[in-house]
């Protein structure tokens, strides 16, 4: 909404479908971790239009923010990692 353009959500059940069919050209655009799309983007089979953290990434310097391209955008991934409650307290803290 912020860029003004109309992009239709298609749902995927995880992202290897998802860059299955971005690489194959049945989806033009696709929002995909940055571990994940790294190797395709050095190989030359992607070509990464920006990073949608707030700052540019280490990995991939000269890749602009979506920010720099589209003022006030900012989105970033949260990963956290679960233990079901009864898990012993060592294997807690060897975790943490």
């Amino acid at each position: 909404m912020l860029a003004g353009i109309d992009l239709v959500h298609v749902p995927y059940r995880g992202v290897a479908p998802a860059l299955i069919d971005l690489l194959g050209g049945q989806v033009q655009v696709c929002f995909i971790p940055m571990s994940i799309a790294t190797e395709h983007i050095r190989s030359g089979n992607l070509r990464p239009l920006a990073v949608t953290a707030a700052t540019r990434s280490a990995v991939l310097p000269d890749l602009p923010t979506l920010g720099d391209l589209v003022p006030g955008y900012e989105a970033s991934g949260f990963y956290g990692l679960g233990a079901p409650r009864n898990t012993p307290t060592d294997t807690i803290d060897r975790l943490k």
